[in-house]
């Protein structure tokens, strides 16, 4: 099977460079630096037939919104899913737990996310996709650290001994953080089986209040006295709504570890 991921250069597009590139062959590119063997793709201004010189069978759209303009966005996605319609391609849609209407409203990041899939559902007549909504995802290397400030600032300040300000809101704020291990592996399962539709992707069991994720995370470090570390400040978090996992992946899913091995792989590489 030949791949074109777009957008390889990320926490997820590296990990699935490399999880996915022992099985298939994969093709990617990259916008603003040079990566060996990628190819520069400029999202909002880049059409993907004048892109790629291979017959692609599916193509895994994981550029990050967060920096395109809305016009920028909507170009992307719209090029991508005429491609995929004229070519007949499977379209891979990275999504995430921010396009689902009860989050889409919080941001920009949230709602391009559900334009995106909005575009998709119409405008895809022969249902050749599958959006993959992810939570937040994190890995032990740190890469994750851009996107998830928030988690990797409570790591940081549990292994060094630093005062911590949580949101006022506390006790209604939920998390639920996917390892990028779990993230590839639904990836590849979903190929494996030739899934198609809208999937949930994650696991129920990695869902914590916040309260209660920092008393994990606190038990890292024996030294760390979280009763006189933490404090609440005057800003509110924002909660994230989740619908149920999609159960036809998630039973399918083969979990190694615990969350909380994966939260200390983190917190021992800092």
């Amino acid at each position: 099977m030949n791949i074109l991921l777009l957008g390889g250069t990320g926490i997820l597009g590296t990990n699935l460079r490399k999880g996915l590139g022992q099985k298939f062959r994969i093709d990617f590119t990259y916008s603003k630096y040079n990566f060996e063997g990628g190819t520069k793709y400029c999202a909002g201004e880049d059409r993907i037939n004048k892109l790629v010189k291979l017959k692609y069978d599916m193509i895994i759209y994981n550029i990050n919104p967060l920096e395109l303009q809305y016009s920028e966005a909507l170009f992307s996605i719209q090029d991508t899913v005429n491609y995929c319609e004229e070519n007949n391609v499977h379209l891979v849609f990275i999504s995430s737990v921010s396009a689902l209407p009860q989050n889409k409203l919080l941001n920009s990041y949230n709602l391009k996310k559900a334009i995106s899939e909005d575009i998709i559902l119409t405008e895809m007549k022969s249902k050749n996709f599958t959006i993959v909504r992810f939570t937040q995802l994190f890995d032990s290397e740190g890469l994750g650290k851009k996107s998830q400030p928030g988690l990797y600032y409570l790591l940081d300040s549990v292994k060094h001994n630093k005062p911590i300000q949580i949101f006022l809101n506390y006790e209604d704020c939920i998390r639920n953080y996917t390892p990028i291990e779990v993230a590839v592996n639904f990836i590849e399962l979903i190929i494996l089986n030739n899934f198609k539709g809208i999937f949930n992707s994650y696991l129920d069991s990695f869902t914590f209040k916040f309260y209660d994720l920092l008393i994990l995370l606190s038990s890292f470090n024996s030294r760390y006295d979280m009763y006189k570390m933490v404090s609440i400040g005057e800003v509110k978090g924002q909660n994230f709504f989740l619908e149920s996992p999609s159960d036809e992946l998630v039973s399918r899913l083969v979990v190694k570890k615990p969350i909380v091995d994966y939260f200390l792989e983190a917190y021992n590489n800092l």
